[in-house]
């Protein structure tokens, strides 16, 4: 039923609707949908539908680690911030507080907000818009300091993450003939939700734009790799346009693609009870294992990064599990203590009555693959 009900959206074109909110609604519930062949059908004349496809394939290659995106529609109206922020984190299922605990919130302070059919970090985003306010993920959830706020025209919300050109920097030469040449280089910032398990960003690929003299202009090679910072969910990258026409003011559309590098293939390791320290080296990580009991409810896991230059997956609750005498497995949680590129990860266990362990796995991963999610900025200013 759901399927027919996409497929007669995609049909009456409402995937390629020139309304935004209607093009977004038929777009995640194509995903939703995932009825690959009638979107390989409309992708044949439907951009969208072509990312819709690529999104449902790799939803399904990675799994946990790039999950489907759930919309959110909240409504406040003149609400106290605190109570505010608690709202919003319930309807977000991510935890959100103030760095300063509301230090210096008027309790007569209030804010109102409407949201409809929105991305996560566009509600995260309209959160630090009402509060005047920045705000970062922590690895835990997302906290914000008031004060002041980014308003960026050039934001864009897709899915799990968020762009913005951050500088734009303007490159005018002679040769020796004396014909000019233009070019400009943008660094842009990606930010993503915490949902999502990106470990890299690659460079940005098939860039195009036209600028406001009408001229299509192609992405030259950046002269610097990307920076991603897997703790706070975000990076940078540069996108550079090279022979715009002399005299140009503005890119009128610039837009790509952003190659980020997920983990796949999960493969597990065990560590017995009772067999002292052990370690486990993973690609640029090695875990040390400190010796545990039949009846121990945490584990201490130690996490060294040999060369931070090189990509690595840092492990999480879900890559250990502590396995019963009897076969059962329990899910861990954790909490993480870094210091430098090392840190020390405490694992918790509920453990049943009568529970008796035999071991701990390891997950680790067996390969690192690639998605493309899509960027696009309009109208912007390069000189």
């Amino acid at each position: 039923m759901f399927a027919l009900l996409f497929l007669a959206l995609v049909q009456a074109g409402d995937i390629d609707s020139k309304d935004p909110a209607v093009a977004r609604k038929a777009f995640e519930a194509a995903i939703a949908a995932g009825d690959e062949k009638a979107l390989e059908a409309a992708a044949k004349s439907s951009a969208p539908a072509r990312l819709a496809l690529a999104e449902i394939r790799a939803h399904k290659r990675f799994g946990e680690n790039y999950p489907p995106v759930r919309l959110v529609t909240f409504k406040a109206a003149d609400q106290p911030i605190p109570a505010f922020v608690e709202d919003l984190s319930n309807a977000l299922a991510i935890p959100i507080e103030d760095y300063h605990k509301n230090k210096g919130t008027k309790a007569d302070q209030t804010v109102s907000l409407d949201l409809v059919d929105a991305y996560p970090m566009e509600a995260l985003d309209g959160l630090l818009r009402e509060l005047n306010a920045q705000g970062w993920y922590t690895g835990k959830g997302f906290q914000f300091t008031r004060g002041w706020t980014r308003r960026n025209p050039h934001m864009l919300h897709w899915r799990h993450g968020a762009f913005f050109p951050h500088t734009v920097e303007d490159e005018r030469t002679l040769n020796p003939l004396g014909a000019a040449s233009v070019a400009c280089t943008l660094t842009v910032i990606f930010r993503h939700d915490g949902a999502s398990r990106i470990v890299a960003l690659r460079q940005p690929r098939s860039v195009e734009g036209v600028d406001d003299r009408g001229a299509t202009v192609k992405g030259g090679a950046s002269d610097s790799d990307p920076s991603y910072y897997f703790l706070g969910a975000q990076g940078s990258f540069k996108v550079r346009l090279e022979g715009l026409t002399p005299g140009c003011q503005k890119m009128d559309r610039i837009r790509g693609v952003l190659p980020v590098v997920i983990p796949e293939k999960r493969t597990w390791k065990e560590v017995l009870v009772g067999a002292g320290k052990v370690v486990l080296e993973q690609a640029n990580i090695k875990l040390t294992v400190e010796n545990f009991e039949s009846s121990a409810s945490t584990v201490k896991v130690h996490l060294q990064i040999p060369d931070p230059k090189k990509t690595y997956v840092i492990p999480d609750a879900r890559d250990f599990e502590l396995v019963g005498r009897d076969g059962a497995r329990l899910p861990a949680s954790a909490t993480t203590e870094w210091k430098i590129m090392n840190a020390v990860m405490e694992l918790t266990f509920k453990l049943p009555d009568g529970f008796a362990a035999a071991a701990l796995r390891v997950g680790s991963f067996e390969a690192l693959g690639e998605h493309e999610i899509p960027f696009e900025f309009r109208e912007v200013k390069v000189r």
